[in-house]
């Protein structure tokens, strides 16, 4: 590329996935001591970059969720993907607080230094978290393409799961709420029950489930190439744990545990709000594919490399099916955990809600240093390094001894309170699929009470789009129904 002193670059973000096409090629003549040249090219004009988002829609969806995040105090942020289903181009990728590149030197200690809501931090692709039960649907095609699940048989709920001497409750149990009795596939997923996802994780093993999750979530190439899926420095792999981890980790091997924790989405299991979307974009169409930012041109140069979309095999038209049918009544029949709040009266969304247990985030911490090298230790609190430096007045130099977590976000209200993030993800038409969303308020309690009215609002706005973004497309259905 030629670069010389004082040259622009891109260093991060969609600059820096788009360095090699805008950035061209100098010219250059190569001339004898005569004066004569000797060889020459001609310079290259770097190429336009056309994007795929749509940014009314990502502005619009960046006020809902900056106000969704407003009315719920324990809220420290939120973040949505919206992608077409078929191209998986992103439409858009929101992330909120955000901040002004324009005056970022001015205000980047401040930003740096509010450990609460973090707002430099690109909540979409860098972010990870647990899926909770919208991981769920991917669990269940796990249990039965494996043959250990058969989606007639039921499972009864009275509230909790006992597998020995500790008990493992439905969340109807923290609600005061009686279990669901007995639940079939379709009905596990439009209830939620976690007795019937408990047993399937048993059932299944973690082993099983991890590696149907990889090759679900990560892509079916997963372990030949461990690339960023949209290319961006900043995209986060998540966290889809193998036995090695869990050995090199947690010092021990997979458990029946493990099963029943990533059956629901819980434990060490962690995705961004990316893969969630792109999750919901192959439960719609049972085939993975990566998702793009970049969008074709008609300039051969700039045409990324076109990814095709890779069967999920294994799985049977009718286990798709069973799934896409708990997903369509947890939207749209009585009992469902979105229908309350994310069913719409003109347009059929297949989703699922989740309340993903999490850890309170650590707001300051006491840093301890080595201000000379001899072994003289200083510590200061603050909400990160630098701001703990800078109180001290020590350079980047002095090595840090330790860091002990100090103040957490939010506030336990008592020792047994575990907060949650708020999830909805899905897709529609629910005939036709279009659209895939995943929408995630950090600390947003329940999932169908919080996420789920943000979900149905965003649906609304694709619907009223001038780009008719849900409009069925002819010719054959994605995926049989």
């Amino acid at each position: 590329a030629c670069y010389r002193v004082g040259d622009l670059a891109g260093v991060s973000g969609l600059e820096r996935l788009g360095e090699n096409m805008l950035r061209g090629r100098r010219g250059y003549e190569d001339r004898l001591l005569d004066g004569s040249v000797k060889s020459h090219a001609a310079a290259i004009d770097g190429l336009d970059v056309k994007l795929t988002l749509d940014l009314d829609l990502q502005r619009e969806i960046g006020e809902l969720l900056a106000q969704t995040v407003k009315v719920n105090p324990p809220s420290t942020g939120a973040s949505c993907v919206v992608i077409d289903v078929e191209s998986r181009e992103v439409l858009a990728l929101a992330s909120v607080p955000t901040f002004d590149p324009r005056t970022l030197d001015e205000t980047y200690a401040s930003l740096r230094d509010d450990a609460r809501t973090c707002p430099p931090r690109f909540r979409a692709v860098a972010e990870e978290y647990q899926p909770g039960s919208i991981l769920k649907p991917v669990s269940l095609l796990a249990g039965m393409t494996n043959g250990l699940i058969n989606p007639a048989d039921r499972v009864f709920c009275d509230g909790q799961f006992i597998p020995g001497s500790k008990k493992w409750h439905c969340w109807t149990h923290w609600r005061n709420m009686p279990g669901h009795g007995n639940m079939n596939a379709e009905e596990s997923l439009q209830h939620s029950c976690n007795v019937y996802f408990y047993t399937l994780g048993q059932k299944t093993g973690a082993r099983r489930l991890t590696d149907f999750y990889r090759r679900f979530i990560l892509g079916p190439q997963w372990n030949i190439s461990a690339t960023r899926s949209t290319g961006l420095i900043e995209e986060r792999f998540g966290l889809i744990p193998t036995p090695e981890w869990i050995k090199r980790n947690r010092k021990r091997d997979f458990g029946q545990a493990d099963g029943r924790n990533y059956a629901i989405g819980q434990g060490e299991m962690q995705i961004t709000p990316l893969q969630a979307a792109n999750m919901f974009a192959t439960l719609a169409t049972g085939a993975y594919r990566d998702p793009t930012l970049v969008a074709k041109s008609n300039t051969a140069e700039n045409e990324q490399i076109d990814r095709p979309a890779i069967p999920i095999e294994g799985v049977t038209d009718e286990q798709w099916r069973i799934m896409r049918r708990g997903l369509f009544r947890c939207v749209n029949e009585e009992g469902g955990t979105a229908f309350k709040h994310a069913h719409m009266d003109n347009l059929l969304v297949c989703g699922k809600t989740g309340s993903a247990e999490c850890v309170p985030r650590v707001v300051e911490s006491r840093y301890t240093f080595d201000s000379d090298g001899k072994g003289t230790l200083v510590a200061a609190d603050g909400p990160s390094e630098e701001a703990a430096r800078e109180v001290l007045g020590i350079s980047s130099k002095a090595k840090r001894v330790s860091r002990e977590s100090r103040k957490f976000w939010p506030v336990a209200a008592d020792a047994k309170s575990v907060p949650t993030h708020a999830w909805f993800a899905g897709f529609a038409p629910y005939d036709h699929p279009r659209i895939a969303l995943a929408v995630i308020i950090e600390y947003g309690g329940g999932g169908g009470n919080t996420a789920g009215p943000v979900g149905r609002k965003i649906f609304e706005l694709l619907m009223a789009s001038p780009h008719d973004y849900l409009r069925p497309r002819s010719g054959p259905k994605l995926a049989a129904r």
